[in-house]
């Protein structure tokens, strides 16, 4: 975490005009044309801001054609500053960025869609994740066991939460989603989360969406990116299952997260990690 941090105080360094260049676009919309789309890591982040790009083309009639996953143009990531909202000069439609840090400044006064899933079936993802990148040699059991301070452990995992749910109880304006809530009523979820941006749908474009953001249609999607493969890093459309770690994970895991959510765990967003 801290060389990922030196390396992007070198890069605003080295590059003082863009860094200048992102502050002045950050401040060019009233904090009520924005819009964050916040995640915890191996939620479903791909899946939901992909529909919601195709949303936004489609009630917007914006000139552009979604070929990847990945989609800068329409939801950028915040903190990437050679990022833009490709139409930003439209103030009619809100500008959504992206992010998987917890509660900041640049969250006030700005609406905020909280993705969250169970932090078990999350581990077991980003664990397939990091296994199949290689960057993560070790069994299931000593990833959740990580030592705290480690990125996207399950002791990182529970800080989010927690900031989250301080941010919520101090007034923070927020549209909580659940993973599992997109995987069983898809158009329900999604008709909340465009309505909590403003965004003008109806049906036929909420049925219209939730096929275009299919597991098949990803799966095209990213295989036709070839951004993705270049990066050597491992494919983001996946199963999605929800309860998998129950086939996945020891009572020994399962009693281990019960015990550290129950010691550490402030705001459970609806879980319970007790069973």
């Amino acid at each position: 975490m801290k060389g990922q941090l030196s390396q992007r105080l070198l890069a605003n360094i080295r590059q003082p005009a863009v860094l200048m260049s992102w502050y002045r676009y950050q401040r060019s919309r009233k904090p009520s044309q924005d819009v964050f789309l916040s995640s915890m890591p191996s939620s479903g982040t791909y899946w939901l801001r992909l529909m919601i790009g195709h949303a936004m083309v489609k009630a917007w009639e914006l000139p552009l054609s979604i070929d990847s996953i990945e989609i800068p143009d329409l939801i950028p990531s915040h903190r990437v500053k050679s990022q833009r909202f490709r139409f930003n000069d439209r103030r009619e439609i809100p500008r959504i960025q992206h992010s998987h840090r917890g509660y900041e400044r640049a969250h006030r006064g700005r609406r905020v869609i909280l993705l969250v899933r169970d932090l078990r079936d999350a581990l077991l993802s980003h664990w397939r994740i990091q296994s199949d990148s290689g960057r993560f040699e070790g069994s299931l059991a000593s990833f959740i066991r990580q030592p705290r301070g480690q990125r996207h452990t399950l002791d990182s995992r529970i800080d989010l939460f927690n900031d989250w749910g301080r941010a919520a109880a101090d007034g923070q304006q927020i549209h909580l989603v659940h993973f599992e809530s997109l995987r069983s009523e898809p158009e329900k979820a999604l008709q909340g989360v465009l309505d909590f941006i403003g965004m003008p749908v109806d049906d036929m474009l909420i049925s219209e969406t939730v096929a275009f953001g299919s597991r098949d249609n990803m799966a095209k999607l990213e295989a036709a990116n070839p951004v993705r493969k270049a990066r050597g890093k491992a494919v983001k459309v996946r199963k999605g299952a929800v309860g998998g770690y129950r086939e996945m994970m020891s009572s020994e895991d399962l009693q281990y997260i019960a015990a550290r959510t129950k010691q550490r765990l402030d705001w459970t967003a609806g879980y319970d990690y007790s069973s």
